[in-house]
This record gives C-alpha cells, sequence and structure tokens, in this order.
C-alpha cells in the first residue's frame, strides 16, 4: 500500500495511529475517522446502540390503547399473536405486557388471554398459565372445534370415512388437523 507516513491521524474508535493512504483524496482524508473498515463498522454499532430507543418504547410504538381490548399493530405470527424484535431478539407481545405490568411469565407458561382476542395486549386482559391451563380455558368457552361443532356420531363417520383430510374437514366444518387427530385416535376416542 502507499502511505504517506508524514501525514497521520488517531483512529475515533481504537486510538491506533494510522496513516494517509496516497490513493485518496485530501478531501477523503479530511473526513477520515477510523483505521480500518472494521473500526469503522464497530463504532457504527455502538453509535446504533445509544440511538436505540428504549425496549419500552419500541413495544409501546405497536399499542393502540382503547376502551376494551388494546390491539397490537406490528407484525403477528401464524397464529395470529403480536411479536416484535429488539436488539435482534423476539418477544411475544402478550408475554412482554405481562412482564411490564410486573407479572412475568414463568419458564413452562405461556400468556393467556380473557378476552378471546389473540392480537390483545391489554394486561388486565392477559394472565400467565400453563398450556393445560390455557386449553381447559378454551373448552370451557367453546372455542375448541372439536368440541363444539362435532357430535360422537360424526366424529365416528370420519373416522371411517378414507380420502382427503382437507375434503373431509371442509364437509363437517372442521379444521384438517381436527380430522387427523380423530383419525389418530387423539380426540374424540370414545366415540363408539
Amino acid at each position: 500500500m502507499y502511505r504517506d507516513l508524514t501525514c497521520t491521524k488517531a483512529c475515533a474508535h481504537c486510538g491506533e495511529l494510522f496513516a494517509r493512504d496516497m490513493r485518496c483524496t485530501w478531501a477523503h482524508w479530511g473526513r477520515a475517522k477510523f483505521c480500518s473498515r472494521k473500526c469503522n463498522a464497530a463504532a457504527w454499532s455502538v453509535l446504533s446502540i445509544k440511538r436505540r430507543p428504549p425496549i419500552e418504547d419500541a413495544f409501546s410504538r405497536y399499542v393502540t390503547k382503547a376502551d376494551g381490548c388494546w390491539p397490537w399493530s406490528g407484525l403477528t405470527d401464524k397464529d395470529g399473536y403480536g411479536v416484535f424484535f429488539h436488539a435482534k431478539k423476539q418477544y411475544r407481545a402478550p408475554a412482554f405486557a405481562l412482564k411490564l405490568d410486573g407479572r412475568p411469565v414463568p419458564k413452562g407458561h405461556m400468556a393467556c388471554h380473557t378476552c378471546d382476542n389473540p392480537i390483545c395486549v391489554r394486561p388486565d386482559h392477559l394472565y400467565p398459565g400453563t398450556p393445560k391451563q390455557n386449553v381447559a380455558d378454551m373448552i370451557q368457552r367453546g372455542r375448541a372445534n372439536h368440541a363444539k361443532k362435532l357430535t360422537a356420531e360424526q366424529a365416528i363417520q370420519i373416522r371411517n370415512m378414507t380420502g382427503d383430510h382437507g375434503e373431509i374437514a371442509a364437509a363437517f366444518g372442521v379444521s384438517r388437523s381436527n380430522v387427523s387427530q380423530i383419525k389418530e385416535g387423539k380426540i374424540w376416542r370414545n366415540a363408539q
């Protein structure tokens, strides 16, 4: 490399002296602050962390506070629950809402809704519960498709049918997974 050793500067990131590359213009040299691309990237990384808003502000940006539910207006996952990213980490919005409310969700638990609205992040509509509690709550409120839509006779018919699970599900007004679970004996196994 062509270096002008009479012209040096201290790197704004690491503090080491670096010499002017003779191939760069004097205008470029006047703006140069870093000894390498690595120091430049590290300095910008530190600056971006300093400029990053607090996680509470990043979360509240996507919450629409209303009289009833507080709908999440950010990204949602395949199940319809809010998700957001902060500092390269992903958070589920309902669980984070509970954490902000001082009720963190313990390991092995989940944020359960009392309002049956997956995009709701209003803390008084949420409670930390186990998956078993969540399923019991779903059945109690009549939200379980197989419990709500099928009779024992229909479950027996589905179990004995052959063909595409999607077509069978459409004929009975249930999901494809319900048909699979009936055929595998996971649900309606006592239907005779």
